[in-house]
């Protein structure tokens, strides 16, 4: 083979380089076995055999061994050639060695050799350590090319130091100008570091260049760069201006810009035109990848287009096209998510069918739709099968089981899926205990709650609130106020400020035991310690001190500054106010009550009224009817009614006149009563004006 090179019956470039190729591999016989062939070796052969060596001692060896050959002198290309299979093998280091201490005495390095050295420190993270190596070849006097520019400004962007890619793009000026991988990489660059309004000005400069006959012109990737930054940025309107841009200067789009788009219109909900776009990918003769299927049926289910999504999936699947495990988890948390979750465990099965692997996400989707469906017997059967085909659950999965089986009240499900957990090797956290003490004390066990306490204990879980409420409130419900408090005392030890839940189950219960006076030491103690009692805790303990006429206590608790409590509870506290014949403690708790911003009833009002007129007090009863409006409450016929009678027993014509007046404009229409008592009342007061008025005023209402 060798003598018939040497003839000429084979070209010695390409063919030669071939067979020295199918020759070179590892081994102490290499020399030898090369020997034949050395008269065919020229520069431009052993630089195509050293291009495609993917071992770079073996490219060593080789162009050791041309370079002994006489009459052979190694020149930029083959050393260049040879820096580089270092380079793609990551040694870099080595190539720098090389260059200074074998190759600098067969040929000067060019800008080729140091951009080739410089490009491997640059891939590997090494970018001080380029820059060395460029100062080194400055001061050689070779001069910098666009190329070596381009991979120092990549490295440092690799590096996200982006300042000073723009430094050194700004200084390429001086020596030589960008040309679009240059550019491209800059505004790559800026796009990874969030500073997209800056790339978008860079590649705005490159386009007007362009348009004034002195730059480059921008490409797909220069485009499809921007477009996907602006979309992953949800700037979408933004990217569709520059793929309209794009397309008008005739630069067409790729299957990454159409992609990107897709992606972006996708997660700013807008399925209708990711359509649009992939029938004009159809149209366009580009193969729509199973990504952009799954990224479109995503969409659909996030708009709640149930049916478009499902025809989408099913047109996919006829479509001859296989969806991968993504895209059928997406359909099966679609469907679970809009309670479909019969159509979702049938996908399941689907997929079995097709040899695709359900994956946990599968599992656990169905797994939570069945939870949510109350089914937990399908639940826990698919958990079932999720273990038999050695799926293994994430925590989240056996999460969602207990949380299931807690609300369903099913105790004995939660330990075992609890105990499932653990044997999976998962440390159960302070939620999972959590759970379970829901799901015990919803059953009022009291017993297996506190054996779970102190197993948190013992497992150095500290509790939260989130496990002593449900603990406390069981506790409360089994009548087992002292050791309930005693919990309230370590809440406290343990600096766990107690909800509000907490303090609602301890004052109802000691209520409910008569026992008024502590639940009042209850609501002071958590409420010093930062708890905000509910509404409902606040009604329950003033009711019950009215009942039990301790009007100090109830007086002291209206006022406190976290009362809370609706209309009703306030009314209910001005009633009983005013049957112990205290109408102006009522007022005040009125006031206290708009203070709040709880608008007070006519029922409310009349209490008072009432009162106070029942003490002979009329005038304060029409001072504090006169509040009624400003304070939000209208007065109603029962309130006109009762201080018009009021104001005549006492003798008060002109006042039941005046607010007989005001009842008329109010549109309410007087009772025959009322009529009767205020005609009786003007005439023996001797107005006859006011009761002539009377009477034109009640034939103007008949």
């Amino acid at each position: 083979m060798a003598r018939a090179i040497a003839r000429g019956f084979l070209r010695p470039t390409q063919d030669v380089a071939e067979i020295l190729l199918g020759i070179l591999k590892p081994g102490p016989y290499l020399c030898r076995d090369l020997a034949g062939y050395a008269s065919t070796v020229t520069p431009e052969v052993a630089g195509r055999v050293l291009q495609q060596v993917e071992d770079p001692d073996v490219a060593w060896t080789f162009f050791q061994w041309a370079g002994n050959k006489p009459g052979f002198q190694h020149n930029a290309y083959t050393c260049a050639v040879l820096l580089n299979a270092f380079v793609k093998a990551k040694r870099h280091e080595e190539a720098h060695r090389l260059l200074k201490e074998e190759l600098e005495p067969l040929c000067f390095p060019n800008e080729i050799m140091y951009t080739t050295v410089i490009n491997g420190f640059c891939k590997a993270g090494q970018v001080d350590q380029a820059f060395e190596l460029l100062d080194e070849m400055k001061e050689r006097g070779v001069k910098m090319d666009v190329l070596l520019h381009s991979t120092l400004i990549q490295g440092l962007c690799r590096k996200g130091r982006i300042d000073e890619a723009l430094e050194q793009f700004k200084s390429m000026g001086e020596e030589c100008s960008p040309n679009v991988i240059t550019y491209n990489t800059v505004v790559n660059g800026l796009c990874k570091a969030n500073r997209i309004d800056e790339a978008l000005e860079l590649f705005d400069d490159m386009e007007k260049r362009y348009e004034a006959s002195h730059g480059c012109e921008p490409d797909v990737i220069s485009y499809s760069t921007v477009i996907d930054a602006l979309c992953k940025a949800q700037r979408v309107d933004k990217a569709y201006e520059y793929f309209k841009r794009m397309r008008a200067v005739g630069c067409a789009p790729n299957v990454v810009t159409y992609s990107s788009l897709i992606d972006g219109l996708c997660k700013v909900d807008r399925p209708s035109e990711c359509l649009e776009l992939l029938l004009h990918m159809k149209e366009k003769g580009f193969g729509i990848n199973i990504i952009d299927f799954n990224a479109m049926l995503h969409a659909l289910w996030k708009n709640d287009e149930q049916e478009k999504a499902c025809q989408f999936f099913e047109r996919l699947l006829k479509s001859g096209k296989k969806p991968n495990v993504v895209t059928y988890n997406v359909a099966v948390h679609g469907l679970c998510k809009a309670g479909r979750v019969d159509e979702a465990y049938r996908i399941l099965l689907e997929m079995v069918e097709s040899k695709v692997t359900p994956d946990v996400i599968t599992y656990s989707s169905i797994i939570d739709g069945f939870c949510k469906a109350g089914r937990m017997d399908k639940a826990d059967d698919v958990f079932t099968r999720m273990m038999v085909h050695e799926c293994i659950p994430h925590p989240v999965t056996f999460m969602t089981l207990l949380h299931g089986f807690s609300e369903h009240k099913k105790s004995r499900e939660a330990f075992r899926v609890h105990e499932d957990m653990v044997n999976a090797g998962f440390i159960p956290g302070l939620q999972t205990y959590n759970v379970l003490m829901d799901c015990v004390c919803g059953a009022d066990s009291v017993e297996s709650a506190l054996e779970i306490y102190h197993k948190m204990k013992r497992k150095k879980r500290q509790p939260d609130c989130n496990t002593y409420a449900p603990l406390i409130q069981c506790l409360c419900r089994a009548r087992r106020v002292d050791e309930a408090k005693e919990f309230l005392d370590v809440m406290e030890a343990d600096n766990v400020v107690p909800n509000g839940a907490i303090c609602h189950a301890l004052v109802e219960v000691l209520c409910k035991q008569g026992e008024v006076d502590e639940a009042c030491s209850v609501l002071d103690n958590v409420v010093e310690v930062g708890c905000q009692p509910l509404g409902e805790t606040f009604k329950i303990l003033v009711e019950e001190l009215y009942l039990r006429k301790k009007w100090e206590a109830a007086s002291k608790l209206l006022r406190s500054p976290g009362f809370v409590a609706d209309a009703a509870t306030y009314s209910l506290c001005v009633a009983e106010i005013c049957k112990a014949g205290k109408p102006d403690e009522a007022v005040e708790v009125i006031e206290q009550m708009v203070l709040k911003g709880v608008r007070p009833d006519e029922g409310t009002y009349v209490a008072v009224l009432r009162s106070l007129c029942g003490l002979d007090r009329v005038e304060s009863a029409i001072a504090e009817f006169e509040k009624m409006a400003s304070r939000g409450c209208a007065p109603g016929l029962v309130t006109y009614t009762l201080l018009i009678g009021e104001a005549c027993s006492a003798d008060m014509a002109d006042e039941a006149f005046r607010i007989f007046e005001a009842m008329v404009a109010a549109g309410f229409t007087p009772q025959a009563q009322t009529m009767r008592t205020l005609s009786s009342c003007l005439r023996d007061a001797g107005y006859q004006d006011l009761l002539v008025r009377q009477r034109i005023m009640t034939m103007a209402i008949s």
